[in-house]
């Protein structure tokens, strides 16, 4: 299966917290990946609808509506990233957050927005 998502572009699998030349060439675009699910190599991961999937990368985006084009012309499903309004599970107080379209619905009700230090009122 293949899909288009807002990723990180990375020089390897260590990523920008342990190696240098990631860290100084770190970007996202929206990448169009294909899901391999092999488990005797290491490869990168990521989650989609809930569970994890080995993926190679196949193709590259500048643009976001670059990606959306393809996305429609080759019938491939593509996850936006949005800014979603949230509510505190701890203290109620209302903030914003981007997340994919897939994590938001999955996870709606899980945020908290760190001031409160997760810490429940009284």
């Amino acid at each position: 299966m293949k899909i288009i998502k807002n990723m990180p572009v990375q020089h390897c699998m260590r990523g920008p917290g342990k190696c240098m030349k990631c860290k100084e060439t770190y970007s996202e675009a929206y990448t169009l990946i294909e899901f391999t699910d092999e488990t005797e190599s290491a490869q990168p991961v990521v989650q989609y609808k809930r569970a994890w999937h080995t993926y190679n990368s196949l193709k590259f985006f500048k643009t976001e509506d670059e990606a959306k084009k393809y996305a429609k012309e080759n019938n491939v499903p593509i996850i936006l990233r949005k800014k979603y309004d949230i509510t505190c599970k701890v203290c109620s107080s209302k903030f914003n957050l981007e997340l994919d379209e897939d994590a938001f619905e999955a996870n709606n009700t899980n945020y908290s927005c760190g001031k409160c230090s997760g810490l429940e009122s009284s």
